[in-house]
């Protein structure tokens, strides 16, 4: 009995199974939240997007709208960058003396202020005052120097009208009274030795047959001649260091060069040594540097170099005549005529040639100390 009963449960069971799965009984389920969508970051020129296998192959059309840059594009012509400015040098200090000749012929000295230009009367000398006449023109060489001890309160310089004799003259700057020392055929440069007690000056005999680089006293008194000459010619420009060294230009039978020697006349050196002519040297303030004008590009140029002749740089642009050239007390600075503006003016520039700067009309620039 219980085996027959046990087998009609089962059946019973079975048809249940059945049923359930016929009409099931809905079953609520577990509510989940929405996943979060988070968009895709835009493309952009600078990132390479992740290949995508399963993505749809975009048109050469939306790769170059998707890809397109936002930042101005690379013109073909590129702007030039601008050109630096170079950077001011401390300085000037001083004022700049300079020479002029007027329609009533006679000769005046001016200042000018190389900071405002300002120019002001410092005497008047009455003929042409200039250096030695050669071939019927100047050498442009400084016509005059000041003092250094005391300092500025004398200023030495050559009086004369392109006839003989030429005149060396000193005057006492804050007494403005003058006194004549030394007259000969032709005289060039003088310059102050550094105690202020004697002054270097190139000379021309009467004759004109004797050439001499020559000092004497302050008073015109004991002169000497370091260096004589009948064949060599001195063309202007005499300079006397700190370091109690000179150098001017002299010609020996070709065109002028540089030339160092000591007062004595003693170790004679050619400093550049070129068949251009090269006139007109004198030395920066500390008595490292010389300053002079060469002719070696063609048209009157200012040039620098070390007192041996090495560290040769040209200074001024080369597209006029630019000469007689002059060191400011500090040394940071060079002033110089030229012709660039269509007549000779006083110019200043930075002894790396920048920073010009146009002063007054003028010629035979000379730098208080």
């Amino acid at each position: 009995m219980i085996k027959p009963v046990i087998f009609f449960v089962l059946i019973l069971l079975a048809f249940f199974a059945i049923g359930c799965q016929a009409t099931p009984t809905a079953t609520p389920r577990p509510t989940v939240a929405p996943p979060t969508i988070v968009p895709l970051p835009t493309i952009t020129p600078t990132r390479v997007p992740a290949t995508n296998t399963t993505a749809p192959t975009a048109t050469a059309t939306q790769t170059r709208a998707t890809l397109t840059p936002t930042r101005t594009p690379v013109l073909d012509t590129p702007t030039p960058e601008p050109t630096p400015t170079a950077a001011r040098p401390s300085g000037p200090t001083g004022s700049i003396l300079f020479y002029t000749l007027g329609a009533d012929r006679n000769g005046r000295f001016f200042y000018v202020n190389p900071d405002s230009n300002q120019v002001t009367p410092f005497m008047q000398v009455g003929t042409t005052a200039m250096d030695l006449a050669l071939s019927g023109f100047g050498t442009n060489a400084h016509f005059g120097d000041f003092s250094t001890v005391p300092l500025n309160a004398k200023f030495a310089f050559v009086l004369g009208n392109n006839t003989l004799p030429d005149v060396l003259r000193v005057v006492d700057v804050k007494a403005g009274t003058t006194r004549d020392i030394y007259s000969d055929g032709g005289i060039s440069s003088p310059t102050w030795s550094p105690d202020g007690k004697r002054i270097a000056f190139i000379r021309v005999s009467k004759d004109g047959k004797t050439w001499a680089v020559s000092i004497i006293g302050e008073d015109g008194a004991g002169r000497v001649d370091a260096r004589v000459s009948l064949s060599e010619q001195y063309r202007g420009g005499l300079s006397w260091s700190k370091l109690n060294v000179l150098v001017f230009a002299m010609n020996s039978g070709g065109e002028a060069d540089i030339f160092s020697m000591f007062t004595d006349g003693g170790t004679l050196k050619n400093l550049t040594n070129n068949p251009a002519e090269d006139t007109t040297p004198i030395f920066s303030p500390d008595g490292t540097k010389i300053v002079f004008t060469s002719l070696r590009d063609g048209l009157p140029q200012i040039y620098v170099m070390n007192t041996d002749g090495t560290g040769l740089k040209r200074l001024s642009d080369g597209t006029s005549r630019d000469f007689s050239p002059t060191w400011s007390p500090e040394g940071n600075w060079i002033g110089f005529a030229s012709t660039r503006n269509f007549s000779t003016d006083i110019y200043m520039m930075d002894t790396n040639g920048g920073n010009l700067k146009r002063l007054a009309n003028g010629d035979h620039p000379v730098w208080s100390r």
